[in-house]
């Protein structure tokens, strides 16, 4: 299974010159847990999290009203090719210690995954493996 068959292609953005409230609210509408934050021209340039805006904003006692998202996001964005297997996307997370990874298509950003996507979906795909596996070894016995 590779990456391009469990990615979200809606990638859901906020401008950076937003305010940290503007991003927990729109996390809140869509239920998701993290922003692309795009700048003026429509690039992405960041991304922010739950867990940037408790560690960078609540814990710090900011106001989320006052602060923007290019003060709180984190800017390094992490990415894989979307033919890139399920196995390599957890590497990569695992050793970036990271929770979501953007995925790109001819080297421009298509679509996300995260840690719980990509467990859920490794999951399935080794139960998938072993049900085959147990199939052909069955049938083999029976020929």
């Amino acid at each position: 299974m590779k990456v391009k068959d469990i990615m979200v292609t809606r990638i859901i953005t906020v401008p950076e010159e937003r305010t940290v409230q503007e991003a927990a609210n729109i996390m809140a509408d869509y239920g998701i847990s993290s922003l692309v934050v795009s700048n003026v021209l429509g690039s992405y340039v960041g991304i922010i999290t739950e867990h940037d805006l408790m560690k960078k904003v609540v814990a710090k006692g900011k106001y989320p009203t006052n602060t923007q998202v290019k003060d709180t996001m984190s800017t390094t964005l992490y990415t894989i090719d979307s033919e890139a297997s399920l196995i390599d996307a957890a590497r990569l997370m695992e050793e970036k210690s990271i929770r979501r990874l953007l995925i790109t298509v001819k080297g421009k950003i298509q679509g996300i995954i995260t840690n719980g996507l990509l467990l859920r979906n490794i999951r399935y795909s080794m139960a998938e493996n072993l049900i085959n596996d147990r199939r052909s070894y069955l049938l083999r016995d029976i020929e």
